[in-house]
């Protein structure tokens, strides 16, 4: 699964990283409201994050727990706030679609260039 780097919306990444987890699942189609409103359970909440546009995939994501963190889970570059995240907290998702070596990106330019 690709990476994820989860940070509530309460906490200040440049101090406390994210949380660190990696995507399970995502759904193959897009997600309805009402299918939304049942994982959720707050339409309001629904309607804001689905927008006008629609089109949106679920993600089931694994959240890495550590149990020296007050929060209990495991963050990407500190031991996290001193804080336990509490149930309805907004988040900023981060996920890591492709890893790649900056080298890789000057190849293909230098190919070009060289005629090989």
């Amino acid at each position: 699964g690709m990476k994820i780097l989860i940070t509530p919306d309460t906490v200040k990444r440049t101090r406390y990283g994210g949380i660190v987890g990696k995507i399970t699942e995502v759904s193959p189609f897009s997600i309805t409201s009402a299918g939304a409103s049942s994982v959720i359970g707050n339409p309001e909440v629904v309607q804001k994050l689905m927008g006008e546009e629609g089109g949106k995939i679920e993600a089931i994501a694994k959240l890495q727990l550590d149990s020296k963190t007050p929060s209990g889970y495991k963050w990407s570059s500190s031991l996290g706030p001193p804080l336990k995240i509490s149930p309805g907290t907004t988040t900023t998702v981060r996920v890591t679609v492709e890893e790649r070596t900056p080298i890789t990106w000057v190849l293909p330019i230098l190919r070009e260039w060289s005629g090989i």
